[in-house]
């Protein structure tokens, strides 16, 4: 991505400078962000600590990062080989992705109709295609990160996390604590930092887009297939981390996954932690017992878990079924 001739985008198509200063800032730190995760999966021992689809999924982020920028250089630019291998490489990135709209239907059928119908609006005769396609995608990201991760939980779980800096503002999460929710569970820094600025690198390049439509009346076709490609891949990353749906086996994904459990245990050092069974890093730390216990609770019910409330000595104190309960009470 160090190739990317920044002023040439921004001379071609008159775009201000503080749109292109803010693309260049979160392409850089996507791009330095990738490297951070890279170098810590040297070892074998770290590789195998996280789904098998994290380093393929970031490179591929990289990759249609790239190919959308790349877009709005003149095609005579383009020499053959370098054509050639571009079709190679967005076909099988294309490929990858197809998956992105089953996924987005799973975690919510109203996100995906309107996605669908930009995608379809790419093949259509609508003259004000770029304007549908542009839109939904703006709307998709910012509704999809509400919808992984709501603000009541996102607002429960922030107290636990110990550096709280940026997660608020005027008392909504932002969306960087939406990212850290989403990646919770993964309990990896680098990747977590990855997401964080791959996001703002989507939502920078949509805006760019929307700029260069706005100017130049109609985006190409090839322009427009880029960017959806940018939200295919970028949905098929956040999807996978956030439902934990890493595609082991067809079979694997069509058990029925027992509920699990969460639980309200003591920390050695004070307070109370929530934390869920098999996780190495609590889901949120509390000085008193009753905002774990509520924090829990809501956590709990959200993933359709059981919850278990302990005492000061380990001993399960009380427990509510928020699962499949193969004994429900009767009434």
């Amino acid at each position: 991505m160090a190739g990317i001739d920044f002023e040439a985008i921004r001379g071609r198509f008159q775009i201000e400078m503080p749109v292109i200063a803010g693309l260049e800032s979160s392409i850089a730190r996507v791009a330095a962000s990738y490297g951070g995760l890279a170098e810590s999966l040297r070892e074998i021992s770290d590789i195998t600590r996280l789904p098998a689809f994290v380093l393929p999924g970031a490179t591929r982020e990289i990759y249609t990062t790239s190919f959308a920028l790349e877009t709005l250089r003149p095609w005579d630019d383009w020499d053959e080989d370098e054509a050639e291998t571009e079709i190679q490489l967005v076909a099988e990135a294309e490929l990858e992705t197809s998956g992105c709209i089953a996924l987005l239907q799973q975690v919510d059928p109203g996100l995906a109709r309107p996605y669908i119908g930009a995608r379809d609006a790419l093949y259509g005769n609508n003259a004000d295609r770029s304007r549908h396609i542009l839109s939904s995608l703006r709307e998709l990201w910012n509704h999809l990160l509400r919808r992984l991760a709501p603000d009541d939980l996102v607002a429960a779980w922030i107290p636990g996390v110990s550096n709280q800096k940026d997660l608020l503002h005027d008392g909504k999460p932002t969306r960087r604590a939406r990212v850290l929710y989403v990646c919770r569970e993964l309990n990896n820094d680098p990747l977590t930092d990855f997401l964080i600025h791959d996001t703002r690198a989507l939502v920078k390049l949509i805006e760019l887009f929307n700029r260069v439509h706005e100017l130049e009346t109609e985006l190409t076709d090839e322009q427009l297939r880029a960017i959806l490609l940018k939200t295919d891949s970028w949905l098929m990353y956040i999807l996978q981390i956030s439902s934990g749906n890493f595609f082991a086996s067809r079979q694997e994904a069509t058990m029925p996954k027992k509920p699990g459990s969460h639980h309200v245990v003591p920390n050695a050092d004070g307070g109370w932690d929530v934390k869920k069974d098999g996780a190495t890093r609590s889901s949120g730390h509390f000085d008193k017992k009753q905002d774990a216990v509520d924090a829990g609770r809501k956590i709990s019910q959200n993933q359709g878990t059981e919850f278990y409330i302990h005492g000061k000595d380990g001993k399960i104190q009380n427990k509510d079924s928020h699962g499949n309960d193969p004994y429900p009470p009767k009434g």
